[in-house]
């Protein structure tokens, strides 16, 4: 059987680290971010089989970096029994750099897997399948449960999806604007920030103040002030801040990758896509999103 399923990409602007060792499940994140439109489409062709058997494709290329993927697909064989399938990854944003492109790939591959082997799981029980397998990796901790409904949102409460306390906030008519250098590795920078003292009391009392009055003007001050607090900052990236400073236009780091980003009106996405090209001098590739008024889903 074949089928598809969607899902947006998403930006984490700050966040706190809740980790329960050895429990993958609990194992999360608060934070505060939006999802962008633009994302990940996984279609699947699966058939019956003696043994588990796959193939990943991510833009059409074979790759041997496909650990998340792996992970969903031999957590669903333990419901279902052995099968082979045929995973196909399309990603709109690049991948590795702040763009939640693992939490995409593995939410819609999740769902895509539980309407095509007829499990009937349900949309939340496949969402923490890609919860626990993001944990497992060391490639997120909360970006599944953001990135399931989609909007604008604060997560106040560790948990996974269906657990977490999100609060959502109207997307209104904000567009996304950032320019992306490269990638981070996602799990050297959560061990990094595991061991950081005092990081996730920091983290704790900017989510709490921008939840007494939030934003997205607001998100992206206290974006910033935790980007800085964390010293996370590439030289590029530092590089870029400094001259939207002096350019007076507002700007912040996603987590985690060499991605610098702003929240316009639609109005105002086209000139200040042309503003970050001449201060970057031409560096990075350049991404315009609207924010997702829908999560992930079959399609």
């Amino acid at each position: 059987m074949e089928t598809s399923a969607i899902a947006p990409g998403h930006i984490t602007g700050l966040f706190g680290v809740y980790s329960v060792p050895g429990d993958y499940i609990r194992t999360s994140s608060t934070g505060a971010g939006f999802s962008l439109e633009r994302g990940m489409s996984t279609r699947i062709r699966v058939n019956q089989a003696t043994r588990l058997r796959y193939d990943v494709k991510i833009n059409g290329k074979p790759t041997t970096d496909f650990r998340v993927s792996e992970r969903v697909i031999q957590i669903f064989a333990g419901y279902a029994g052995p099968f082979e399938v045929e995973v196909y990854h399309q990603s709109e944003l690049p991948i590795g750099a702040g763009f939640g492109t693992s939490a995409a790939g593995a939410l819609s591959l999740a769902l895509a897997l539980d309407d095509a082997l007829k499990l009937n799981l349900g949309d939340r029980q496949a969402a923490i399948v890609a919860h626990m397998a993001e944990v497992t990796c060391r490639t997120g901790l909360g970006t599944v449960g953001a990135i399931e409904h989609g909007g604008f949102e604060m997560r106040l409460k560790p948990g996974p999806p269906g657990s977490a306390q999100i609060v959502r906030y109207d997307r209104g008519d904000y567009w996304f604007v950032g320019l992306c250098n490269g990638p981070m590795s996602t799990p050297f920078m959560l061990k990094r920030l595991l061991f950081l003292e005092d990081f996730n009391n920091r983290a704790s009392k900017l989510l709490s103040d921008l939840s007494l009055g939030f934003t997205p003007d607001n998100f992206m001050i206290y974006s910033r002030e935790f980007t800085e607090a964390a010293g996370l900052c590439s030289d590029w990236v530092k590089r870029v801040l400094d001259a939207s400073d002096s350019a007076g236009m507002r700007m912040s780091m996603a987590m985690f990758g060499e991605t610098v980003f702003t929240l316009v009106d639609s109005n105002a996405a086209e000139d200040t896509a042309r503003l970050l090209q001449f201060l970057s001098k031409g560096e990075g590739t350049l991404i315009v999103s609207p924010l997702a008024e829908c999560g992930a889903r079959i399609g």
